[in-house]
């Protein structure tokens, strides 16, 4: 909340924060109270071009959050974060890929973990959560507009394409549109992923596999031939 105080007009302000010392000590935050309605109930009463217009405002916040500057001096996050998230998760993922996963499909995926390079890009401030209950939207005189971008408690350093994985399952619902009014408003260069980047972050995110599950039934998952087919299943439309 500090490092982005009055970058994110949305973003709750922070008002107080301290630790509040009973039989164990509760850290506690008080925000400010942003209006709206969340974007999972709000979506259905706008008109496609009003979440258009909200996914590109959303890009543009998200862009500033990622361009924000992290001293090496801050206590957090700490310099060598997103290096250890990302070694973890290569230490933790190849096992529970088969819990999920046919066992062949699983190994080109553990192939594909470990041919990503995850240090191309230079590490950023990520929400890490941009789910479709995270952002709020009201109407004003007759204009949808964002209004509140909320729950920061995984925001963390990493590279930004593992932003993409909860903003297109979570807030865009997979609507490719939406994708792409979001990187529009995000970075007016920037050109969509590919399927192969967009699998290979879903599987290091922390909730991937479970998203995966989520997306794709028992039966249609233990039918998958390749990691190519899981990425087409997952990402229709890119590509």
């Amino acid at each position: 909340y500090r490092l982005l105080a009055g970058r994110v007009p949305e973003m709750p302000r922070l008002l107080a924060a301290g630790v509040l010392r009973d039989r164990i000590d509760w850290p506690y935050l008080v925000t400010s109270f942003c209006p709206g309605r969340d974007w999972r109930e709000a979506r259905a009463d706008m008109p496609a071009e009003a979440q258009l217009a909200v996914a590109r405002t959303l890009g543009e916040r998200i862009g500033r959050v990622h361009r924000t500057a992290i001293s090496p001096g801050d206590a957090w996050p700490r310099n060598d974060a997103w290096p250890r998230f990302v070694a973890a998760r290569l230490a933790n993922v190849p096992t529970a890929l088969r819990t999920v996963l046919p066992e062949a499909v699983a190994a080109a995926a553990e192939t594909l973990l470990h041919e990503t390079d995850w240090f191309a890009g230079q590490p950023g401030l990520l929400h890490a959560d941009l789910t479709e209950d995270h952002a709020l939207v009201e109407c004003r005189a007759g204009r949808w507009a964002l209004s509140g971008l909320l729950d920061w408690a995984d925001a963390e350093v990493g590279d930004p394409l593992y932003e993409w994985v909860a903003l297109y399952f979570g807030f865009c619902g997979r609507d490719v549109a939406l994708f792409r009014a979001f990187l529009a408003g995000y970075d007016p260069a920037a050109s969509l992923p590919t399927r192969r980047q967009l699998l290979a972050y879903t599987l290091l995110h922390r909730f991937g596999l479970s998203i995966i599950a989520t997306v794709l039934g028992g039966e249609e998952r233990r039918d998958l031939r390749g990691i190519d087919e899981l990425a087409g299943r997952l990402f229709p439309g890119l590509d």
